[in-house]
């Protein structure tokens, strides 16, 4: 190495690296938490077979990056459906779905969730 300059963290200059931006923007800066508060107090539209629904009804993110779920970032509010915390905690941390199986259970609880959400915001 030549003396005076610096030296390189992982192959890539320090001078070279980049700073990091995520890819998904969300429509606006201001997330709308009204979406993730009309979940409570609702029943459980997850219902995953095989799990006794218990527990608080929660607002469940989608876990689909189509709806800008990345690492560490959760889905736009937008994209939220009422779940008790079993339900919820199968579709992301269960064992017994495979990755369709998920992704089928919590789109079609989004579409039997959506007209009731449109009804309570008067749409």
């Amino acid at each position: 190495m030549k003396r005076g300059t610096k030296p390189m963290a992982r192959g890539i200059p320090l001078r070279a690296k980049k700073q990091w931006k995520p890819r998904y923007k969300p429509q606006s800066k201001r997330p709308n938490r009204e979406f993730a508060v009309m979940c409570h107090g609702e029943e459980c539209y997850l219902k995953v077979p095989g799990v006794t629904c218990e527990g608080a009804v929660v607002p469940a993110h989608s876990n689909q990056s189509i709806h800008g779920k990345a690492m560490g970032m959760k889905a736009d509010d937008w994209y939220t459906v009422p779940g008790c915390r079993a339900c919820h905690h199968e579709l992301d941390q269960g064992k017994s779905l495979s990755k369709e199986g998920r992704r089928h259970i919590w789109n079609v609880a989004f579409e039997r969730w959506l007209p009731v959400r449109a009804n309570k915001m008067g749409e």
